[in-house]
């Protein structure tokens, strides 16, 4: 598995892109090539990505597209995660080189399959924003280049941090669905001479709760949890200063998370015990926001409140 990729080529900005032409085919070179496709991905001109990309294909989920017919939704996917061009920095490194760090002989044996001997997997992120690193694999064979993956975020090229499991499963398919706004005091816990009228969530006051019922509130949740822990592949802080948890039922199994979207990391609890948790962004807060406040729940303070 890569951790981080050890890129070391810086190749260009693709600020300056050249325009693409009506015949794409005439694009050979990976700069040319990522540049083009990049400029057709903003543009959401997916007949041009089509031309510049080729199958096997690496999807958002990690799946293998081998069929050139189901690659539409594919590039579909991808162009949704397109970095915006303003001060884009682009770096590089040959398939060769970032090889040598892959220990896992299966992962080693997919991305040869999709990359080839010559492949190039190319770093595109905004200069000094945060969580906005997106991949490009690069594939060339007989002098010509092809995209054959992203834009991808480091997770979905590595998983380097996951919603483990068992958290995944109940957030999709759990009985009930407890959304709590907590108060988050200086992150500690609950004090030794604890409020008997007060409700505590692991430790934490509970400032109000609401079962949530609706499908689309329970989606909105749940995809935003996703692409939380989909965009951070390590930054996390020191603090844990939770404002927000959330119960899952279902059966005799009860989840339970405990959410920072401050330090950027939840920890999760089986049946009270605590178990591996996971990394998040602060992009998800809103989302949770939304359905308390629709439920009439009291917010938390929010740093600097």
């Amino acid at each position: 598995m890569i951790t981080r990729l050890a890129l070391l080529v810086v190749l260009s900005s693709a600020a300056g892109c050249n325009p693409v032409g009506p015949d794409v085919s005439k694009l050979t070179t990976p700069e040319e090539v990522r540049d083009a496709y990049l400029k057709a991905a903003e543009a959401k001109d997916a007949a041009t990505m089509a031309k510049l990309a080729d199958v096997p294909w690496l999807d958002t989920d990690r799946k293998v597209i081998r069929d050139r017919d189901a690659l539409p939704k594919a590039l579909e996917r991808a162009a949704a995660q397109v970095v915006a061009p303003d001060e884009r920095k682009v770096e590089a490194v040959s398939y060769k080189t970032a090889r040598e760090n892959i220990t896992d002989e299966a992962e080693r044996k997919l991305l040869d399959e999709i990359l080839g001997d010559d492949g190039v997997l190319v770093s595109v992120e905004n200069d000094g924003r945060m969580f906005s690193e997106r991949l490009l694999l690069v594939r060339v064979k007989d002098g010509k280049a092809k995209i054959v993956g992203g834009p991808l975020k480091p997770n979905q090229f590595s998983p380097s941090n996951r919603i483990p499991d068992a958290v995944q499963k109940a957030l999709d398919k759990s009985e009930a669905f407890v959304l709590y706004s907590l108060e988050p005091g200086t992150g500690i816990r609950k004090p030794e001479k604890a409020d008997p009228e007060k409700e505590y969530f692991h430790g934490y006051e509970v400032l109000g709760k609401t079962e949530v019922k609706a499908a689309e509130d329970r989606k909105r949740v749940v995809e935003a949890l996703r692409r939380g822990a989909e965009d951070n592949s390590g930054s996390v802080a020191g603090c844990f200063i939770p404002r927000h948890g959330l119960r899952l039922k279902s059966g005799d199994q009860t989840i339970d998370l405990v959410i920072c979207f401050q330090c950027l990391s939840v920890q999760v609890f089986v049946n009270d015990k605590s178990e591996k948790g996971f990394l998040t962004t602060g992009e998800p807060q809103p989302a949770l926001d939304a359905v308390l406040k629709a439920a009439g729940v009291k917010l938390p303070k929010q740093a600097g409140d």
